[in-house]
C-alpha cells in the first residue's frame, strides 16, 4: 500500500491533499508528507522535469496536461502564486504538441504572480503566441532558452508584450555559452531593439534582466539553476528612449542581490582580459590539455598556432558563443609531429 501511494503522480497527491483533506498522507512516506507541506503553504506548481536520459516522457506530459486542463473547477487554482511549466519536450526538434496545450492553461490560474517557462529551444516555424501563453495577473516573467532562429526572436517578443499586460519584470536566462543558432550577444540586442519598438505603449513592463543558467544533474534529471560561478548579467531599464543598459558594476551588483538572491554578488565578463601581451599565458597554458601543454613546449609553429585559436576563442566568449579549443586542433598533425620527433608519444590524453 505505502509502495503503490509513494508512486503516484505529484498532481494526484495535490488533489488529494488540498480537495479531500488526507492529511493522513503524511504518515504513508516523507515524499507525501513534504507534497503537502508544499501545495499547503507555497502556493508553487512545478511541471514535468526534463529528463538527463533519452527516455520518452509523452506519457507524464499527458498526464499533467489533463491535470492542468481540470485545474479550473480545483479551490486550489486562486491558491497558486507561481507556475514553473517546462515546454522542453522534444521528438528530434518537434516539439510536443502538448506543450502549447499547457501554456495555454496558464490563463487558468487568476492570481497568479510569477511565471517560469523553460523552452530551451524555439523555432521560427511553431505556434509562439501559444507557447507563451497569456496572463492577465503575472507581474514576473522568466524564460529559459538556448537556440533560437532568428526568426522566432520578434514574435517571441511581440507576444510577451501583448499577452503579459501587466508584466514588470521580465527575465531571460541562457547558458553561459551557447552553440548557433543561439541567444548569443547578436540575438540579444535583436531581442532587445524588437522589445524597444513592441512596448512603447506597454506601460507597466520597466525592468529586462538577462543572465547566464547551467544545468544541474539530480536524480536523473536535468535542473536549470542561475547559481552559477560565473555571472554574466545584463540590465535594461526603459526610459523614454526605450530600453537601455546600465553597465556600472554597482548597478549590477545590486540587480544580483535583488533579483538573484542565490547568487553572489561577483559581476563577471565573458571573455578574460589578459595582462600579458602573450595570449598564451600561464592561466591560458595550463588550461590546455596534457597532450597540447606538450605540443606548445616543443613546437614553435604549435605556439603559434593555439595563440590564434586563444584569440579566436576570447572573440567567440565575447559573444556568449560556445568555442571549444580541441575542436579546431588537427590531432593527426600532433600525432604525427609526436611518432616524427620522438618516436610516438600517443599515450597523452586528448
Amino acid at each position: 500500500m505505502s509502495a503503490s501511494l509513494a508512486n503516484l503522480p505529484t498532481e494526484i497527491i495535490h488533489t488529494l491533499i488540498k480537495e479531500h483533506k488526507c492529511y493522513s498522507l503524511r504518515c504513508i512516506s516523507k515524499r507525501l508528507y513534504s507534497i503537502a507541506i508544499d501545495i499547503i503553504y507555497t502556493g508553487k506548481l512545478y511541471s514535468p522535469k526534463t529528463p538527463s536520459s533519452n527516455d520518452s516522457t509523452l506519457m507524464s506530459v499527458q498526464s499533467y496536461l489533463q491535470f492542468l486542463q481540470r485545474t479550473p473547477g480545483m479551490a486550489y487554482a486562486e491558491s497558486i502564486k507561481e507556475l514553473y511549466l517546462n515546454l522542453d519536450h522534444f521528438t528530434g526538434n518537434a516539439r510536443f504538441e502538448e506543450c502549447g496545450e499547457m501554456s495555454a492553461c496558464i490563463k487558468t490560474f487568476p492570481n497568479l504572480e510569477t511565471v517560469e517557462i523553460t523552452y530551451e529551444r524555439m523555432f521560427d516555424e511553431e505556434d509562439i503566441p501559444k507557447l507563451v501563453g497569456y496572463s492577465n495577473s503575472v507581474k514576473e516573467l522568466t524564460i529559459n532558452i538556448h537556440k533560437i532562429d532568428t526568426q522566432a526572436i520578434k514574435p517571441l517578443v511581440e507576444a510577451i508584450v501583448d499577452q503579459y499586460p501587466k508584466l514588470q519584470i521580465l527575465k531571460v536566462q541562457r547558458p553561459s555559452f551557447v552553440r548557433q543558432p543561439g541567444f548569443d550577444l547578436s540575438a540579444q540586442k535583436s531581442f532587445i531593439t524588437y522589445l524597444t519598438n513592441a512596448a512603447v505603449s506597454h506601460k507597466k513592463l520597466k525592468t529586462v534582466l538577462i543572465k547566464n543558467y547551467r544545468i544541474d544533474i539530480q536524480t536523473g534529471f536535468n535542473r536549470i539553476t542561475v547559481k552559477t560561478n560565473a555571472n554574466y548579467i545584463h540590465i535594461y531599464n526603459k526610459t523614454k528612449r526605450g530600453y537601455e543598459e546600465k553597465t556600472h558594476t554597482k548597478s549590477k551588483k545590486v540587480a544580483l542581490r535583488r533579483y538573484y538572491p542565490q547568487c553572489t554578488d561577483n559581476v563577471d565578463t565573458p571573455s578574460r582580459e589578459s595582462h600579458t601581451y602573450d595570449p598564451l599565458d600561464d592561466f591560458s597554458y595550463e588550461s590546455l590539455c596534457p597532450k597540447l601543454q606538450k605540443y606548445a613546449r616543443t613546437d614553435v609553429h604549435a605556439r603559434d598556432n593555439l595563440r590564434s585559436l586563444i584569440v579566436d576563442e576570447g572573440r567567440a566568449r565575447s559573444q556568449y558563443l560556445h568555442y571549444d579549443l580541441e575542436d579546431y586542433i588537427d590531432w593527426n598533425s600532433v600525432d604525427s609531429y609526436f611518432d616524427y620527433c620522438y618516436g610516438g608519444l600517443n599515450n597523452y590524453n586528448r
